[in-house]
């Protein structure tokens, strides 16, 4: 019996992100005769489905701060909010999705404020000089996010969580595979991360950080 587990290893605040995911998934897609068991994600579906409502918000937001900005931009923006979330419908439309951080409590502030925080973290990655905001931006942004995020130090109970799902979510079945997206740090081979606890499990692990190159 085989279980085999392909980690998509992704920054949360880099728009650029989903579009590496996107060509990600279609590979996958594409080397695969049969479709995965599951697409486990780090998100709450409850709350997913509140900050989604909230891209056309953050799309507006961003043209008030950046009227000079392009469409591409904006949209870009907006479709990366949450969008390791709900990127793999496009590729899997009928696979089941595993939701890893069902449960989360979250207040009401964060959900209802969501967007306008998530423009904020976008406009840290921005220097004041930049002038072109497009694609030169956008690709700016993508490794200000990923120059800004922590460096694996060690797992948590989250992913012990995360794990446990997962395993759970493979059973006894013959010889399969699925799929995890979620962010880079449970992806580490460092300790007690999830990536890390699964392999303790015999669960074989293929691992894309999905990174700019």
């Amino acid at each position: 019996m085989i279980h085999l587990l392909y980690i998509a290893g992704i920054q949360h605040f880099d728009p650029l992100c989903r579009d590496r995911l996107l060509n990600w998934l279609k590979k996958l897609e594409k080397s695969h005769d049969n479709p995965p068991l599951f697409i486990a994600v780090e998100w709450d579906e409850n709350i997913f489905r509140k900050i989604a409502q909230q891209r056309p918000t953050l799309q507006h937001l961003a043209k008030k701060v950046w009227p000079q900005a392009s469409l591409f931009f904006l949209e870009k923006l907006s479709e990366a909010m949450a969008f390791e979330a709900d990127t793999h419908i496009e590729s899997f439309p009928t696979v089941p999705t595993l939701w890893l951080e069902n449960g989360r409590i979250v207040s009401p502030e964060i959900i209802e404020n969501y967007a306008r925080d998530r423009l904020n973290v976008y406009r840290s990655f921005l220097s004041h000089e930049i002038t072109g905001l497009n694609n030169d931006a956008l690709q700016i942004m993508s490794k200000e996010a990923w120059n800004c995020s922590s460096k694996p130090s060690k797992g948590n109970s989250r992913d012990i969580k995360f794990a446990k799902l997962i395993s759970d979510h493979f059973n006894q079945l013959g010889n399969c595979w699925a799929i995890a997206i979620v962010g880079a740090n449970h992806a580490s081979t460092v300790s007690e991360y999830m990536r890390s606890i699964l392999i303790e499990q015999g669960i074989k692990c293929d691992v894309t950080i999905l990174n700019p190159k």
